[in-house]
C-alpha cells in the first residue's frame, strides 16, 4: 500500500527562498532534478542567512572543509575520554588535548589523574570530556554530579548479577547469559536531628538560562522557592534593602521565585548571601548556579566576590556524611556546589582578564576559586563549530561515579551521552592548534570593539527625527551584545535577531539583541543601520498583550 502525499503546506512556516515541494520526500526518493533544485535552494539559504547573521551567541566565521574527507568516516568517542576504549574510531587523543587546554586556562590542576583514595592529593586534578549537545548537556550533566554529590549517593555494584547468570547458563545450556555487573544506587537516611542533610536545594537568578531550570526539573532537584512554599518558610529578605534597586515590593514573608537579578543582569549578591543563609542554618546543602555571559544581556556574575561573601559568613563548611551504612565509614563533603554556566564567556574571558590589550575589567570565574566545582563552554558559541558542542570540567573529587562500566566497549561510562560525537573534539583542537593566545585576545577585544560601535550606531539611529522617541538601545558595560527595541518583522529574518519580552517601569516590552561575535564587523553593523534608516516603520508600534491584575 502506498502512502499518498499531502501537499497542502498551510500549516508550516513560511520560509523565504525555500519551495517545500522541493524538499518534499516520498517512498522512491526523489529525481535528479528535485534533488539538485533542493540542493540550490539549501546553498543559497545558507550563503544569505549566514552573511546577515547578527542575532544569536554563535560564531559564523567558520571554515572546517579541510575535515570533509572524515564525513564518510563515523567518529565515536563513546565512554571515557581517558580511557581509550574498543571502539578505536575515535578522536579521544585530540579530545584529552582539548581537555587539557582548557583545564590549563581555567587554572585546573593538569594532568588528569583518576580517583586515588591512597594518594587523595591526585584527587585535586581535574575531569571533563566534550559533550554532543550543547551546555544544555552540560548543565545536565553538572546539576545531576551536584545533585547526588550532595545528596550523599553512592553506586553499588551488584555482585550477585554474575552469578545469577552463572546458573542460569547450567540450568538452560547453550543460552548465553551477560556476566555483566548492575548497579544500583544507595541512598543515605538523613541524621535524627537533620532530616535536610541530604536535600540539595537549587539557587539561580532571573537571567539564568532556561537549560538550567530545565535541567533541575528533569533531576528533580528542589528549587528554594518550592521548598520554601511546600514547608510554609518565611522569607528571610526585607525589601528593599536585601533587593536590588528597582525590585518590586513582594508581599510580606513571600519568597521570590529566583533569585533577583540587578538591573545590568547579574545577580545580587545580598539577596543570593541571605537565601543561601537561611537554608544551610536548617541543615541543607546548597546548589548555586552561577552565570558567566547571560542570555540576554551578556552579564557576568562577578563568582570570586560571591564566594568571598558567602564564606565571610561561614557559609560554605564542610561536612561528614557515610559511606557505608553497615561499616559506618566517614569522608569529608562540602555542604555545597558552586556550578558556573559559562556558555558563552568563559572560552573567551581568561584573555581579557589579565589581558593588556582588554579596555575591559572581568570577574574571575574558574578553578582558581577553591570553591568552585564545575566550569562549561559552548564551543559553537564564541569558537564557532558547525554545530552544538561544549566542554564540560569539574575536579576529580568531585566526579559523577560511572554508572555502568560495559566491559564491551572498555571504558566506563562517565559521560552523560554516551555515543559522543568524535568531531566535536576535531573541531575544537583545530581552532585551539590554528589559534594563539594572541590571536584570541584580539578576537575577545574585537567583539567588546563591535558591541560599543553598534551601541553608537544605533544611538545614532535613536537620534533621527523619523525614528520613535526611545528605541531602548542598552548595552549591559563590558558584555558583547547590545539590545534595543524589535524590529520590523523583515528585518529581524533577515538578519536572525532573537527577541525577549521584558518589563520595564511597568511596561510590557518586546526586545531584539544582537551578540557581536567575530563574524560580525563594521560592514556587517553598518548594513543593518542603512537597512533601519531605509526601512518605513523599522521599529513598529508594540501591541503585547498583558497580565492581568
Amino acid at each position: 500500500m502506498t502512502t499518498e502525499i499531502t501537499k497542502d503546506y498551510n500549516g508550516y512556516p513560511d520560509v523565504p527562498g525555500i519551495t517545500p515541494e522541493n524538499f518534499e520526500l516520498g517512498e522512491g526518493g526523489i529525481s535528479l532534478n528535485q534533488y539538485n533544485k533542493a540542493q540550490e535552494e539549501l546553498k543559497n539559504y545558507a550563503e544569505k542567512q549566514q552573511a546577515t547573521f547578527l542575532g544569536y551567541q554563535t560564531n559564523q566565521n567558520i571554515d572546517y572543509s579541510i575535515y570533509a574527507p572524515y564525513l564518510k568516516c563515523l567518529f565515536n568517542n563513546i565512554g571515557d575520554p581517558f580511557t581509550s576504549g574498543n571502539f578505536t574510531m575515535n578522536t579521544k587523543f585530540m579530545e584529552r588535548m582539548v581537555l587539557d587546554y582548557f583545564a590549563r586556562l581555567w587554572h585546573a590542576e593538569t594532568p588528569h589523574v583518576d580517583i586515588d583514595p591512597e594518594n587523595p592529593q591526585t584527587n585535586e586534578s581535574y575531569w571533563g570530556y566534550v559533550v554532543s549537545m550543547g551546555s544544555s548537556e552540560s548543565n545536565v550533566f553538572g546539576l545531576w554530579n551536584a545533585r547526588d554529590y550532595l545528596a550523599g549517593r553512592e553506586l553499588l555494584v551488584d555482585d550477585d548479577a554474575a552469578k545469577e547468570a552463572k546458573l542460569a547458563s547450567e540450568q538452560n545450556p547453550g543460552v548465553l547469559y551477560s556476566a555483566k555487573p548492575r548497579v544500583i544506587v544507595s541512598d543515605p537516611v538523613a541524621p535524627e536531628d537533620n532530616p535536610n542533610y541530604y536535600t540539595p536545594i537549587a539557587f539561580y537568578s532571573q537571567d539564568t538560562h532556561y537549560s538550567v531550570v530545565k535541567s533541575m526539573r528533569a533531576l528533580n532537584i528542589k528549587t528554594f522557592y518550592e521548598e520554601a512554599m511546600n514547608n510554609h518558610y518565611v522569607c528571610p529578605l526585607k525589601w528593599p534593602d536585601d533587593y536590588p534597586e528597582g525590585y518590586p515590593e513582594p508581599l510580606p514573608g513571600f519568597y521570590p521565585k529566583e533569585v533577583p537579578s540587578n538591573p545590568d543582569g547579574t545577580i545580587c549578591i545580598t539577596s543570593l548571601v541571605k537565601l543561601v543563609a537561611s537554608f544551610v542554618e536548617m541543615g541543607y546543602p546548597v546548589i548555586i548556579s552561577l552565570n558567566y555571559g547571560t542570555t540576554f544581556k551578556g552579564a557576568y556574575d562577578d563568582v570570586e566576590s560571591i564566594v568571598n561573601e558567602l564564606n565571610a559568613h561561614e557559609l560554605l563548611k564542610k561536612a561528614e556524611i557515610d559511606d557505608d551504612p553497615v561499616t559506618g565509614t566517614k569522608r569529608k563533603r562540602n555542604n555545597f556546589w558552586i556550578h558556573v554556566d559559562g556558555a558563552l564567556s568563559a572560552s573567551y574571558a581568561p584573555y581579557l582578564i589579565n589581558g593588556e590589550k582588554a579596555s575591559w575589567k572581568l570577574p574571575n570565574f574558574d578553578f582558581a576559586i577553591p570553591e568552585v566545582c564545575s566550569v562549561l563552554m559552548s564551543g559553537h558559541k564564541f569558537p564557532g563549530a558547525p554545530w552544538p558542542c561544549g566542554v564540560f570540567m569539574t575536579r576529580t573529587k568531585y566526579q559523577l561515579e560511572p554508572p555502568a562500566n560495559p566491559h564491551y566497549l572498555g571504558s566506563p561510562d562517565s559521560t552523560f551521552a554516551g555515543s559522543r560525537n568524535g568531531f566535536s573534539a576535531m573541531i575544537l583542537w583545530d581552532y585551539i592548534a590554528k589559534n594563539s593566545k594572541t590571536d584570541l585576545t584580539e578576537k575577545a577585544t574585537k567583539a567588546e570593539r563591535m558591541a560599543a560601535y553598534l551601541e553608537q550606531q544605533l544611538r545614532k539611529v535613536q537620534e533621527q527625527p523619523q525614528m520613535p522617541d526611545d528605541i531602548w538601545v542598552e548595552r549591559t558595560p563590558n558584555s558583547i551584545t547590545v539590545h534595543f527595541k524589535k524590529m520590523a518583522d523583515d528585518l529581524v529574518f533577515k538578519y536572525s535577531l532573537s527577541s525577549e519580552i521584558v518589563y520595564v517601569n511597568g511596561e510590557q516590552r518586546e526586545y531584539n539583541h544582537i551578540f557581536c561575535m567575530d563574524h560580525v564587523d563594521e560592514a556587517l553593523i553598518d548594513q543593518l543601520i542603512a537597512d533601519v534608516l531605509a526601512h518605513p516603520n523599522p521599529f513598529p508600534e508594540q501591541h503585547l498583550n498583558d497580565v492581568t491584575e
